[in-house]
């Protein structure tokens, strides 16, 4: 914590985090030179072989800024690079590459729309290479109890027309939400199937 006034608390903080990552491919949706005939994709010609499931490390590290005048009102910006370690990876098993670091800058907050209403706004912005996406979300979360537990809910946009509808909880030190996403882009070059996350959070300190 680097101070503490008028009940306003503000933190900076740095972070190092190591994660094993596991990347499978299925064999229906490989597509190799030699299956290929006269009348297009023949699924019975023979394929080349290849790696369809490995694991391998990752690190990441981040620092953050955190401003903090109570549970439900608050502003926190962070920045992190995630596969510091860029690490070599092929299906092939041959003529494995590295994994390009990733830059990951986010902001959001929460403030008081109503006595037990707020609202969570969150922006971020990542960096792959030459690929960029940033990301909203508007989430509200309303005050059912004493205690500031409370449902979670809002939506979110992706700047390559993907949209995400989010539900959750805060019940005590805990965070939980879903996340389902859908690509609304028509262009046959987006392949982005739908999907549900899940998240989980616990606040060690107040």
């Amino acid at each position: 914590m680097i101070s503490n006034k008028n009940e306003i608390k503000q933190f900076l903080s740095f972070g190092l985090g190591f994660t094993l990552s596991q990347q499978k491919i299925s064999n229906d949706d490989i597509r190799w030179p030699s299956q290929i005939d006269s009348t297009g994709f023949n699924p019975n010609l023979p394929g080349g072989s290849f790696i369809d499931d490995f694991i391998y490390p990752e690190i990441e590290i981040g620092l953050s800024y955190s401003l903090i005048k109570s549970s439900n009102e608050y502003l926190r910006v962070g920045v992190s690079i995630k596969d510091l370690n860029q690490p070599n990876i092929s299906f092939l098993g041959s003529n494995s590459e590295p994994i390009p670091t990733t830059l990951i800058i986010s902001a959001m907050g929460s403030t008081k729309v109503f006595d037990n209403l707020f609202w969570q706004p969150q922006v971020r912005f990542h960096k792959t290479l030459n690929r960029r996406n940033i990301s909203f979300n508007s989430n509200f979360k309303l005050i059912t109890d004493s205690k500031s537990n409370g449902v979670i809910f809002g939506v979110g946009y992706v700047n390559n027309k993907i949209f995400n509808v989010n539900l959750g909880a805060d019940l005590g030190r805990f965070t939980g939400i879903f996340s389902y996403d859908f690509n609304l882009n028509s262009e046959i070059a987006v392949i982005v199937n739908p999907s549900l996350e899940f998240g989980l959070g616990y606040q060690f300190c107040d």
